[in-house]
């Protein structure tokens, strides 16, 4: 990192760093900089690439979840659909009568004003 300075006395006592020693202080300075500057930018790029991932994962994750839940409501709605059919061939009148009652409480709900 930072080196120590030569001090050069002046013919009225104060004490002077010499230009030489100055610049290569800069210089030091400068390539730590540099070198900071580098090893921050490679940790901000290394975690973005580790959270990109995360979440790239986790999208998959998700994804996939959907899939499934939407595959289980698709059975679920076969098999009500496939009972009500069957229901249906089994018992007509009990499903002609079903439909009959739910026909007149919509149309008394529709007619209530």
């Amino acid at each position: 990192m930072a080196r120590s300075t030569q001090v050069a006395k002046t013919s009225n006592g104060k004490s002077e760093a010499s230009v030489e020693d100055l610049t290569k202080q800069i210089e030091a300075l400068k390539s730590d900089l540099a070198g900071l500057t580098k090893t921050i930018s490679d940790l901000g790029r290394t975690q973005g690439e580790a959270l990109a991932e995360s979440a790239k994962i986790k999208a998959q994750e998700l994804k996939a979840r959907g899939q499934e839940n939407a595959e289980l409501v698709a059975r679920q709605a076969r098999a009500l659909n496939d009972d009500a059919n069957q229901m249906i061939a089994d018992r007509p009148g009990t499903a002609l009568g079903l439909a009959v009652g739910v026909g007149i409480l919509i149309g008394l709900m529709t007619a209530r004003r």
